[in-house]
């Protein structure tokens, strides 16, 4: 049998073929034995931009685009295999096309005559680009949760054993200022514990564990006010260059946690500079469409704040860009980062309901883009929030109720220290028994105990003490139920590891709502 007739036999009814060509979402493209196509639907044209469609199998057509590992080992699979191997034949492709990776799964199958005999190929092709991103999305999203779950898991005696170490180098920082080598020594514990303080708020970002405090942000006089800091931390030899214009648009936002994102970026550009370089920094108003979404699990469309960070460093090789978000990647040498810096940047991101994108040239440097949803409440006028003074205790009687033993007398010396009656209980049957014969004016009772929960315990005992002030602590992390009920119910709160002037401000904010309330 001919070519022709093939074709006449195949294309017997082409607008048949071309109604099922249209109704089938994957690429359809029918070949003869030398792979030159004569017949193909039109889901090709959608798929790659500005890629003129050839009448080559789609196979062939993708082979300079492959990427180098996947082009070795398709470079065997000629039209001469295909056809030797009548077999169906799968394949999975990866084409750099412009610089993005798309992925394909082909089938190849045997065309066959009247006569049973092969007079060209049918090739079916589905683009799974918009899958494969989704899988790693969630592959993402599961590494955060494992290691939210983790951090979640430690964080409570992990901030107890802070708590001791903040603590009591703190009281020592104020107690021996004449002895200069132990104050350098003080220091370096106090700033060690902080930083391990840090870390752990960085690891619990991952799974939504720690409690955001969304209000309306400036974005711009944020930057603007981290000018100082960042020009510190980069040194001399790193020039900075700020464009910040839209300073009448607001995001909301957790303050502390956008801070953190420049910082982190910052950090990340300062070491990929080791001979210094240029930082340039610019927020812009942009409107985010469904295509820049297009290969993404998550932001919404809309007006966004987009939050540009580039330096001129190193940049990042093509192979390392999908793997820097993830906890615990790093190409720094051992000792110089922890992996979790991008891996923050991510989640907090993702938790303010924006997304990044990453371009990045070896030699020429690396430009992060994030992208932040306007907000869409009124701007809000900022209230001035008087600082309260710390006010040394009147022998005030104070009922400290914590089971580590070591976090106890930390609390029972500072408070002592300050002017202040204390009785101490590890537990709630104690703290049962001290308030049958003692009346207290302030508890501080930590929240998850071995014999009982300290909100359920609060509850139990406050209209008997009307006259006292009540202080929940804990180091559990905020997704933890009693810390929830803790919050919503207005109770005052103090996270572990907290500081003595944190500790102290607490219950003078305490004492006061119970002076008023009298």
């Amino acid at each position: 049998m001919t070519e022709s007739s093939d074709k006449k036999t195949l294309l017997m009814n082409p607008v048949l073929m071309e109604q099922i060509g249209s109704a089938i979402p994957m690429g359809i493209m029918i070949s003869n034995m030398d792979g030159i196509v004569y017949f193909r639907n039109r889901v090709y044209e959608k798929w790659l931009p500005e890629y003129p469609v050839d009448n080559k199998l789609w196979f062939l057509q993708m082979q300079p685009y492959l990427d180098q590992d996947q082009s070795l080992v398709c470079s065997e699979k000629s039209i001469n295999w295909l056809i030797e191997n009548s077999a169906v034949n799968d394949t999975d492709l990866t084409v750099v096309w412009q610089d993005l990776r798309y992925f394909f799964r082909i089938r190849t199958s045997p065309l066959l005559n009247e006569n049973n005999q092969i007079c060209g190929l049918i090739e079916i092709t589905d683009n799974i680009t918009e899958l494969v991103q989704l899988e790693k999305s969630l592959q993402h999203s599961r590494r955060f949760e494992t290691v939210g779950r983790l951090a979640s898991g430690i964080a409570h005696d992990f901030n107890n054993i802070l708590q001791v170490i903040n603590g009591h180098s703190e009281m020592l920082l104020e107690t021996r200022k004449d002895d200069p080598k132990l104050v350098r020594s003080l220091d370096v514990i106090l700033t060690s514990g902080q930083k391990a303080s840090a870390l752990t708020r960085q690891l619990l970002l991952f799974s939504r564990r720690q409690q955001n405090e969304f209000q309306q942000i400036n974005l711009s006089n944020l930057i603007l006010n981290m000018q100082k800091i960042l020009s510190r931390m980069l040194g001399e030899d790193i020039s900075m260059a700020l464009d910040c214009t839209d300073n009448d648009i607001y995001i909301d936002g957790d303050e502390s946690q956008i801070e953190q994102i420049v910082m982190n970026l910052a950090i990340n550009a300062r070491d990929a500079m080791p001979d210094g370089g240029k930082i340039n920094i610019k927020i812009e108003c942009c409107n985010v469409d469904e295509k820049m979404l297009s290969n993404l699990s998550f932001g919404k469309t809309g007006r966004h704040l987009c939050l540009s960070f580039s330096d001129t460093g190193c940049g990042i090789p093509q192979d390392v860009i999908e793997h820097i978000f993830e906890p615990f990647f790093t190409t720094k040498e051992p000792g110089r980062g922890t992996g979790l810096g991008l891996a923050t940047v991510y989640s907090i991101v993702k938790q303010h309901q924006g997304f990044i994108k990453v371009d990045s040239k070896p030699n020429i440097g690396t430009s992060f883009v994030l992208y932040f949803p306007v907000s869409s409440t009124l701007k809000k006028e900022k209230t001035k929030i008087n600082e309260i003074p710390i006010i040394v205790g009147s022998k005030e009687n104070v009922l400290i109720i914590e089971d580590d033993e070591l976090v106890r007398d930390l609390a029972s010396q500072v408070l002592s220290n300050y002017g202040y009656s204390v009785k101490c209980a590890s537990n709630l049957s104690q703290a049962s028994e001290l308030i049958k014969s003692s009346m207290f004016d302030l508890f501080l009772i930590d929240i998850v105990l071995p014999d009982g929960n300290g909100v359920d315990f609060l509850e139990s005992i406050k209209d008997d003490h009307k006259d006292a002030a009540f202080i929940l602590s804990s180091g559990y992390t905020e997704d933890k139920p009693q810390i929830k009920q803790t919050i919503k119910k207005g109770y005052s709160f103090l996270h572990k590891p907290y500081t003595i002037n944190s500790l102290l401000s607490t219950i003078n904010e305490a004492n006061q709502k119970r002076i008023k309330s009298r």
